[in-house]
């Protein structure tokens, strides 16, 4: 499966994405990377906004993770997920409102970068 990339910018910080825009791409998601480095991320593209929870079935490595809405709005966010625990860890982590997009970033990210609701996200 090859995947595009994009950059895209985070408050002030550039990244280079990994762009998931179909089914097969978001389900893989990050699973069996050893890791991303701090200047990449993976952009989930959703056909529609919705609730869409995520999973770690397969990461090997903690992530944080932002959600947007349709206007490119920070509406939730969470920090440092741990990987699942074993192939039957199906935990899956979710947001409070309808995204349209989703960005998964090394742990830490949010934290060392003060990514707050109101950071300006240019995709």
């Amino acid at each position: 499966m090859e995947y595009e990339t994009k950059t895209i910018q985070i408050g002030n910080r550039a990244l280079k994405a990994i762009i998931a825009d179909s089914m097969a791409k978001r389900a893989r998601g990050l699973s069996g990377r050893e890791r991303l480095n701090g200047k990449e991320c993976m952009l989930f593209i959703f056909p529609h906004e919705a609730t869409f929870p995520v999973w770690m079935r397969g990461m090997k490595f903690s992530i944080d993770i932002i959600w947007l809405d349709e206007k490119k709005h920070i509406i939730d966010f969470k920090s440092n997920l741990p990987p699942a625990s074993g192939i039957l860890d199906f935990k899956t982590y979710s947001h409070k409102k309808q995204a349209k997009y989703a960005i998964e970033l090394p742990a830490g990210f949010i934290k060392n970068n003060k990514v707050k609701t109101s950071t300006r996200i240019v995709l």
